[in-house]
């Protein structure tokens, strides 16, 4: 055979393959052989028909198609060994002709990663401190966590708690329902059976009767709903109003091992400032990868965006089956089709694909691995914290876990090394240690 290779753009190389008569003849015997033994040729056992005579009963193209469909895979890999070409992923069969016999394919070729001088990059990490006004708030929702119901007296008000019992109709029947004591706090969107529905209790008294009308958003997941008004008839069961305990040394000591005020407003700051240089590292890290990847020269084969594509129509498939619809139901709503929403994700994908593959350089340049032992903890911890959660083992091994806990583990690493590199602190990559051929002799 006669192989030829043209270099394509895009990580792709066009290999052509020749094949000489003789070889192709000796594969058409064999499809013949394959096709009489799998079906009954009249006057001969099954495989025994001559060559001629099957050509007669099947007819050349099908043959042909025979010879081609066992004959592509051997070609292709006999062409690899000869070339050295090492594909990405599997070859697509681009054209085919008979005379002469010749396969013209298209090969995927690894992606190809320059992420220039990224170690000399250098950027100031931000100054990160925490206002009182964050304190204070955050010591307001302490309070509000420690907090209790009390019934009033008094007409609802935006923040306070009603508890209703309600029905909801459209088209004249019955569609939303709560005949016990159901909670909604004025001004809140939790537990709505309609967007606003909790702002239309504000004024209400204990014991008031409303009645009110309120259009199903377009939005709605239950279509046959959508855009039809529905009358609501409510009925309030009491009023009730957030009553908070004062922010002084009790409220402390009631939180936990603090004997003042000012000790929880410490620990209070503490906490706020760990968060904010968590916050900060890893959006150092977002920026400090940008900028590498904006340097970068990053080439790829057209078939690693596209597998990129079908993930994230995946994801979202799969979070939507969580919510309980489907993705044709929401993009039907959104006046899409799947083609469309595919083309808007693309711009992401690129950047996802982008900023993983210069990842997944730096860490072979960087050297970085997991610690074999760090990985085993952390993965039974997970792992435990699955079936805790009710998953059954069988489930958890059926759910890529560990792939998807090496490849978090191994991004934070290589994340770190870059926010490493870019405040100056790296180590030195560890040269390649050299063999170890041995001494023996004799």
């Amino acid at each position: 055979m006669k192989f030829t290779t043209e270099s394509l753009e895009n990580c792709q190389v066009a290999l052509t393959i020749e094949v000489e008569p003789e070889r192709v003849q000796s594969e058409m015997q064999k499809a013949a052989r394959r096709l009489a033994s799998r079906g009954r040729i009249p006057g001969y056992r099954k495989g025994k028909a001559p060559y001629a005579v099957v050509v007669r009963h099947y007819g050349e193209d099908a043959i042909f198609e025979e010879m081609l469909d066992g004959f592509a895979d051997e070609a292709l890999r006999e062409a690899l060994k000869e070339t050295g070409i090492m594909p990405y992923a599997r070859a697509s069969l681009v054209d085919v002709t008979r005379d002469p016999f010749t396969l013209k394919l298209s090969i995927p070729l690894p992606p190809k990663v320059d992420v220039g001088n990224y170690r000399e990059i250098r950027k100031d990490f931000p100054e990160v401190s925490v206002t009182d006004e964050e304190v204070n708030e955050a010591l307001e929702r302490i309070r509000k966590d420690q907090g209790s119901w009390a019934p009033v007296d008094r007409a609802a008000e935006k923040g306070d708690m009603v508890f209703v019992t309600f029905t909801g109709s459209v088209d004249g029947s019955d569609v939303f329902e709560e005949s016990d004591d159901y909670p909604l706090i004025v001004g809140e969107p939790y537990g709505e059976p309609l967007p606003g529905f909790s702002e239309r209790l504000a004024g209400a008294k204990e014991g008031d009767d409303l009645e009110f009308t309120m259009d199903v958003p377009e939005g709605y997941p239950k279509q046959e709903l959508a855009g039809k008004p529905c009358q609501f008839r409510v009925h309030v069961l009491s009023v009730r109003a957030l009553d908070l305990p004062p922010l002084d040394d009790d409220l402390a000591k009631m939180i936990g091992d603090y004997d003042t005020l000012d000790a929880l407003r410490a620990k209070v700051r503490e906490v706020l400032l760990e968060e904010h240089k968590r916050q900060a590292a890893e959006q150092f890290g977002d920026d400090v990868l940008d900028t590498i990847v904006a340097q970068s020269t990053i080439q790829y084969p057209p078939m690693m965006l596209e597998e990129e594509l079908d993930s994230m129509m995946e994801n979202m498939e799969a979070q939507l089956a969580r919510e309980g619809r489907d993705l044709d139901s929401y993009l039907n709503l959104a006046g899409q089709t799947r083609e469309d929403f595919r083309a808007s994700l693309k711009p992401r994908a690129e950047r996802n694909l982008h900023r993983g593959l210069v990842l997944a350089e730096i860490s072979q340049r960087e050297k970085i691995s997991l610690d074999p032992q760090e990985f085993d903890e952390a993965f039974e911890e997970l792992k435990e914290a699955y079936m805790r959660a009710g998953y059954s083992e069988e489930v958890v091994e059926r759910s890529n876990l560990g792939e998807r806990l090496f490849a978090q583990m191994m991004t934070e690493k290589v994340m770190e090394r870059i926010r490493e590199i870019a405040t100056g602190q790296a180590p030195e990559v560890p040269e390649d240690k050299p063999e170890d051929k041995g001494s023996d002799e004799g």
